[in-house]
């Protein structure tokens, strides 16, 4: 329950608190090589700050922004070569030597991923000295405004990401193609993993009705997690060259994100149906 906000204590020693807490794991776990712990870790100190959103947190938003681009290389790559693994163990046993010779060159780089991880962690270990300072202007009110935002913008990206998948089904599948404009399906999970983290740290305020947006954002950011991780295998592979060495792998990926990506949007619209004032109000009715 840390990464959880204690409404009836001082708000902005609370949430000076979680934020402390919550960097303070992104640390430990970058410390001993955690990648995407540490990202993870990073996107919930992103997504309180944004609740906050004073100049110190969108300055100290910004820097967490560029530290979890820097280990975004080696995360992908370990992504790639765990989704290409489990793919040729599962579903294309035939070609399991092609595929040991795949991870070989998406695996030919994983030095370079130490100096970006160094950077990071002295960026990151400074932040935990400012953000000792920082008192930060918050209230139930305002925490209301930023959530309503954030379904807002949720709203507009399942729009775009439904527009996006009626297009390519209205043209057809084109080559290299088949779940959409990746980055409309990207912004949309953004926006649920943005949700997701701040529904959790404002829990306290409907705790039955909380636990249900929360499972449900959770379910809908694996969705598009899933197929995030093949647009990223699918990219790296084409750019070492050896896609098209693959068989049938290639057609696999476009079918498969393109039913990831139609079953996420469609769970999305349902869960954004309600207007953005309507549902920060039955938030914080009781608050």
């Amino acid at each position: 329950m840390s990464f959880c906000l204690k409404l009836r204590a001082g708000l902005a020693a609370e949430t000076r608190r979680v934020a402390f807490e919550e960097l303070t794991t992104a640390v430990e776990r970058l410390r001993s090589g955690d990648i995407h712990q540490t990202r993870r870790s990073l996107k919930q100190v992103r997504a309180l700050l944004d609740l906050a959103h004073d100049d110190f947190a969108r300055n100290q938003s910004q820097l967490f922004r560029d530290a979890a681009r820097r280990l975004a290389a080696t995360r992908d790559r370990e992504v790639s070569l765990r989704v290409l693994t489990e793919l040729g163990e599962t579903r294309f046993r035939p070609e399991r030597a092609l595929f040991r010779q795949a991870r070989a060159a998406l695996g030919s780089r994983a030095g370079l991923g130490k100096s970006a991880s160094a950077v990071a962690l002295r960026s990151l270990e400074s932040a935990l000295v400012s953000l000792a300072d920082w008192t930060p202007n918050v209230s139930i009110k305002s925490f209301e405004q930023r959530l309503r935002r954030s379904w807002r913008r949720g709203r507009r990206a399942v729009q775009a990401a439904k527009l996006s998948l009626n297009q390519l089904v209205d043209s057809g599948v084109p080559a290299g193609g088949g779940a959409g404009n990746p980055e409309d399906l990207h912004e949309l999970r953004k926006c649920i993993k943005l949700l997701w983290a701040q529904l959790r740290l404002l829990r306290r305020c409907r705790p039955g009705l909380m636990k249900k947006l929360i499972r449900e954002a959770d379910g809908i950011a694996e969705l598009l997690g899933d197929e995030h991780d093949l647009a990223i295998l699918n990219q790296r592979l084409s750019k070492a060259r050896v896609l098209a060495k693959l068989g049938p792998l290639a057609g696999f990926l476009v079918q498969r994100r393109a039913e990831l990506g139609h079953k996420a949007v469609a769970r999305a619209e349902c869960f954004f149906e309600e207007k953005p004032r309507r549902f920060a109000r039955r938030i914080f009715s009781k608050t």
